[in-house]
Order: C-alpha cells, then structure tokens, then sequence
C-alpha cells in the first residue's frame, strides 16, 4: 500500500481522525510551550502532571477485576497507590501540606472506589 492509501484508510475510521486531531493539537501545545515559556521547568511540571494522571486510572484499570482488564482485584493497593500519585501531584504543582493531604485523601477514596465511578470517564 501506498502512504496516500494508508493514510486514507486511517482518516476514514472514526478512531483516526480522533488520534489525528489529538497529536496534532499536542505538538501545536507543546511548539506553543517551547516559544512561550520562559523555563522548561514550568513545562516539565505540565507534562508530569498529565502522567501522573494518566497513571491514576491506569491503576484503577489494571487493579479492578470490573474493568475487564484487570490483572488482580486489589482494592488496598489501589487505594494506597491512587492516594500517593494525588500526594506526587499536590507536591508537583507545588501545593501547602494541606491541600497535599486533602489531594491524597481524594485520589485514595476514588481509587477504593474504582471502577465504580471509572466507568463514567471515556479512557
């Protein structure tokens, strides 16, 4: 196959178009973020905030046995660990002690909570 009908066979599904659209609005953000921000430590703190949340419902997935993708059913370290990536993202972003606590505190009753409320959110 050619690269024209490849990339015609990826942009007539529905999925290609929104992967498309997603990679490009990403590097337009990030060319945005090189020529306008004036550390890369301010852009470093972005990037890692958006791991770390794309890390809190990979935990739920991977520790929910309701996700269907499940490696183990593990509600204590699901919790544990959904309350210590809201810990890592309260101190990234450079939050007081007690808002750190209050993130933990959320991360970990959502995490417990699982798929329960995961279900909503379009992954």
């Amino acid at each position: 196959m050619t690269p024209v009908a490849v990339l015609r066979t990826f942009l007539g599904r529905p999925a290609g178009i929104v992967i498309l659209s997603t990679v490009g609005v990403a590097l337009l953000a990030l060319i945005d973020g090189l020529l306008y921000v004036p550390t890369f430590a301010i852009l470093l703190k972005v990037v890692a905030v958006f791991a770390l949340l794309g890390a809190f419902p990979g935990t739920i997935l991977a520790t929910d046995s309701r996700s269907g993708l499940a490696v183990a059913d593990r509600p204590l370290l699901r919790t544990v660990v959904c309350a210590a990536i809201g810990v890592i993202v309260a101190c990234t972003v450079g939050f007081s002690a007690p808002f750190a606590l209050l993130s933990a505190c959320v991360a970990g009753a959502l995490g417990r909570l699982g798929m329960t409320w995961a279900r909503y959110v379009d992954f």
